[in-house]
């Protein structure tokens, strides 16, 4: 009897369990709940397929010893970032609604979408209110460009330094690290001089910082949150490459949404 022997990868999923591929064998999959089990399924798979393949008549692929897997860096396009966010936000909304219904600080919502993107970018670092530029004690906060810090002082809430939501990046020195910069904002404290200010960040992690994509993200939070829906947007306004306002001076009750009037809006901001 002959034996043969096949390099397997193991890839873990965002459930825990991992998903086993044969590179040389296209088609045979298989999954364990933890990677001694999946070991033993992919021995089985293997087999399987093998005798699948003898069957059929098929030749068996045989894997020699110089065969490598390696690892290659490529280019994500703007269709398969962008699903990887939508499909983050969801899980967020269907296993932490709690969140969102009860209208938790921004840092834990923030902290618990950061988790879904971990798991869709692979190869990425996903850091919340992440504040090194490089890892020398020089550098170490990013500060805001000079017209920010003027606007920053009209407004006490406003940070002074740049410290975004949640970034995917690459941690440390060096060219292309820098993906995405996400600022968040609940709808219980929204207002559009505010909202403005985070274009304002984000335009300013583009230009300045040099991150490839900025995103904002608001939430529906308290009673505008519509608990048990999953279309997106019952629930979430996304803006990609959000640009500023000019000499935005107009100012709305915090908790409006689009579309809400000021009135209910400071009327559910009293009533929590």
């Amino acid at each position: 009897m002959t034996t043969l022997h096949y390099k397997i990868l193991l890839r873990k999923e965002a459930d825990g369990t991992y998903t086993v591929i044969v590179p040389s064998l296209p088609g045979c999959l298989t999954f364990g709940h933890a990677v001694e089990e999946a070991l033993e399924m992919a021995k089985e798979a293997i087999e399987g397929f093998v005798e699948w393949m003898i069957a059929r008549g098929e030749e068996v692929p045989i894997e020699t010893d110089d065969a490598i897997i390696c690892t290659v860096a490529v280019e994500a396009n703007d269709h398969d970032m962008k699903q990887k966010i939508y499909d983050s936000i969801l899980l967020l909304i269907e296993k932490d609604p709690y969140l969102l219904k009860h209208d938790v600080n921004e840092r834990a919502i923030a902290h618990r979408l950061a988790l879904y993107l971990e798991s869709k970018f692979d190869g990425w670092n996903i850091d919340c209110e992440y504040n090194r530029d490089y890892h020398d004690e020089e550098s170490i906060t990013k500060k805001l460009p000079e017209h920010l810090l003027n606007e920053a002082e009209r407004d006490e809430t406003k940070e002074k330094t740049v410290i975004p939501d949640i970034i995917v990046h690459h941690r440390g020195p060096g060219d292309n690290n820098n993906l995405l910069a996400i600022e968040i904002k609940k709808t219980s404290n929204s207002t559009p001089d505010r909202d403005n200010f985070d274009y304002l960040k984000l335009m300013a992690f583009k230009s300045e910082l040099k991150y490839d994509y900025s995103l904002f993200i608001k939430f529906n939070t308290g009673i505008y949150f519509k608990e048990g829906s999953m279309d997106i947007n019952d629930n979430v306004t996304i803006e990609w490459d959000p640009v500023a306002k000019p000499n935005l001076t107009s100012r709305k009750a915090p908790g409006m949404p689009p579309g809400a009037s000021p009135k209910s809006a400071v009327m559910s901001t009293a009533n929590r």
